[in-house]
């Protein structure tokens, strides 16, 4: 591979990562075998050479009309300078600077995560309706399914030691459960549900290991000291691109207003309730959000919305009935909040309570 205009982000003895004409690319110095889902030698492979993560361009998308994915990445491997007979590769519309890399290390074993982030409007949680159905490579819309919108986690995983097939798979499922958990930490919403997201409609995850490596593994998963520092790797390199391209951190998500947002349901219809709707009213509905956008950032509001949101949870799964949980919840909202600052907020949240909890 020719490196010129290309910036190297991180290298070993065993491989180089660049970022190249928006797209990160890693070159193996090693024997290499691989699981992933990409369209280009995907599934397991060995003899790889080259993996890159690369972000759709407008040109890219219009190509993509008149080509299968395959075509399309052979292209594109070989406008990088790659082979495409020994590469594989991941696509996303993020921007390949607000990737995050993580490394992570015990004794013999070292574990590199490379992540992009993209979640504002494709976070789905496992679960959530399907947008089609697919017979033999055709696709139909469902009629209640809902529309797919841009937004990726790719993820690529390298592994400094040697793991056969199975290994590798497993090693896969750590990592894929570990993108779940960084959302949920974050309590990323799905974009289409009331659920916390487990990823989003379109993830990527390309695993590799080092067949030259002495350390033969056979075990990634969660018992296992490969399987923490997988978990760890991949936790802190989402966390790092969701903070880079989407803004999404502890701090930002610590908001009542974001913690709502989860439940979908119509803003208007509160101010309709208050009747702050009305256009004689404008002035004083203006005064009444600055209010509320303020009292958001409360801790203490944010915890008690925590609380009336776990609630809800517990109703909607079936572990709690609406009764206690309307009790429990107009108790815990009168208890926990006072002051005339945080009138706006005791309002929205007393709003939600009735409007879920209420028959």
């Amino acid at each position: 591979m020719n490196n010129e205009d290309s910036k190297l982000i991180y290298q070993n003895d065993n491989f180089k990562v660049f970022i190249k004409d928006n797209s990160i690319i890693v070159e193996f110095l090693a024997n290499i075998n691989s699981i992933n889902t990409s369209w280009l030698n995907g599934g397991y492979f060995e003899g790889l050479h080259y993996i890159f993560n690369t972000s759709l361009s407008p040109k890219d998308m219009d190509e993509m009309e008149n080509m299968n994915f395959t075509d399309f990445l052979s292209l594109k491997s070989k406008r990088l300078g790659l082979d495409s007979s020994s590469s594989t590769a991941l696509v996303t519309t993020a921007k390949m600077e607000s990737y995050g890399l993580s490394i992570k290390k015990y004794k013999k074993l070292e574990v590199l995560a490379i992540a992009t982030a993209g979640v504002r409007y494709n976070s789905v949680s496992a679960g959530d309706l399907a947008s089609f159905y697919e017979e033999n490579g055709e696709y139909f819309t469902l009629e209640n399914g809902h529309l797919p919108k841009p937004g990726t986690i790719n993820t690529i995983l390298i592994i400094n030691s040697k793991l056969n097939e199975s290994s590798l798979l497993l090693a896969m499922m750590t990592a894929t459960e570990a993108k779940a958990v960084a959302l949920r930490n974050l309590v990323v919403p799905s974009f289409y549900s009331e659920e916390i997201a487990t990823g989003t409609g379109t993830d990527g995850i390309i695993v590799t290991s080092n067949l030259d490596s002495d350390n033969v593994i056979d075990n990634a998963g969660k018992h296992s000291k490969l399987g923490e520092l997988i978990a760890d790797a991949v936790i802190e390199a989402i966390n790092i691109s969701l903070a880079k391209g989407m803004y999404i951190t502890p701090k930002t998500q610590a908001n009542v207003l974001v913690r709502l947002d989860r439940l979908k349901f119509d803003i208007n219809l509160f101010y309709e309730n208050l009747g702050l709707n009305d256009s004689s009213k404008i002035a004083e509905k203006e005064e009444f959000i600055i209010k509320l956008a303020k009292a958001s950032w409360n801790h203490n509001n944010v915890a008690v919305t925590s609380s009336i949101l776990n609630i809800l949870d517990e109703v909607r799964h079936g572990l709690m009935t609406k009764e206690i949980a309307y009790n429990l919840a107009n108790t815990i909202l009168d208890s926990s909040i006072s002051g005339e600052e945080n009138e706006e907020i005791k309002k929205l949240l007393g709003f939600c309570i009735d409007y879920y909890l209420l028959e």
